[in-house]
């Protein structure tokens, strides 16, 4: 599956107007400058190959994270 820029970009777009009510982008409600933005996009159009070890274990490290926070919310629900 390859990143799309041009959608990304449109999620973001369309979140901040959903945030502030209007088109324009208030750059105090985000931690970066457009500039930063753009940089952080660019990075979408190196190819990059996939490293199949670090996904798997990224992926279970992320499980295991979902699973450790969703028994602590069941138990913390019976309070």
């Amino acid at each position: 599956m390859k990143w799309d820029r041009d959608s990304a970009r449109a999620d973001l777009e369309t979140l901040m107007r959903q945030q502030h009510g209007s088109g324009e982008v208030d750059e105090a409600a985000i931690e970066c400058s457009l500039d930063e933005l753009r940089e952080f996009l660019e990075a979408d159009l190196v190819d990059v190959p996939v490293d199949l070890e670090f996904k798997r274990n990224l992926r279970d490290k992320l499980w295991d994270l979902v699973q450790t926070r969703n028994r602590q919310r069941g138990s913390g629900d019976s309070s």
